[in-house]
């Protein structure tokens, strides 16, 4: 049976669905720390899509927070050999932005490996097939004070192999970040998104 990871939140005090202080991602017997952040995290927004062209945050992303916490669970795309990506926009959502950014991102997959730039997005994953799901978690610095907003996080596109990414990268303009948008090089999504902001 091929390994199906499985994302959990872990609830702060009681507080139900709508906080956690930190995310593991584990098989059902065993987990391990994909992601952990200081401070707690509060759900702003929670989407669960099929086959729409692209997944948007446009509300929530403001003073509140300044750093963020994205949580993938499940997310696919419609075709085959493709990528997802994670851009940013400085309007609300009226556009999006393809350049200013200076991204690595390091992916494993059927027994090769590789690390590779990217300038157009935050690359969450690489999707070798429509079958792929992806698991991962995004840690987001920095997002709306206008100083250079950083990710970095960690993701596993799971088929009959399994297909690991490690990210970093940056936003290079000094400017406030105010919505964000998940899109697919080529294909449709389908899958779960939630956006946490981090109370420090």
């Amino acid at each position: 049976m091929a390994y199906k990871p499985r994302v959990l939140a872990v609830a702060d005090g009681g507080s139900g669905a709508s906080t956690l202080t930190g995310v593991l991602i584990g098989n059902g017997t065993s987990a391990f720390t994909a992601q952990s952040n200081t401070g707690n995290t509060v759900l702003i927004q929670s989407q669960t899509v099929s086959g729409v062209s692209e997944i948007t945050f446009t509300s929530g992303i403001g003073s509140t927070y300044n750093d963020y916490f994205l949580v993938i669970d499940g997310l696919s795309t419609s075709v085959n050999a493709d990528s997802i990506d994670l851009t940013v926009s400085t309007n609300g959502g009226s556009s999006y932005l393809t350049t200013g950014y200076a991204g690595q991102y390091f992916a494993a997959f059927g027994g090769s490996s590789g690390a590779n730039p990217i300038t157009t997005g935050i690359r969450l994953f690489y999707v070798p097939d429509q079958n792929t799901l992806g698991y991962g978690t995004l840690r987001i610095y920095s997002l709306f004070n206008g100083s250079n907003p950083n990710f970095t996080g960690h993701t596993t596109g799971v088929n009959a192999g399994i297909c690991l990414t490690t990210l970093i990268g940056g936003f290079t303009g000094n400017t406030v970040v105010n919505a964000l948008r998940i899109k697919a090089t080529t294909g449709n999504l389908t899958g779960t998104v939630k956006l946490f902001g981090i109370v420090n």
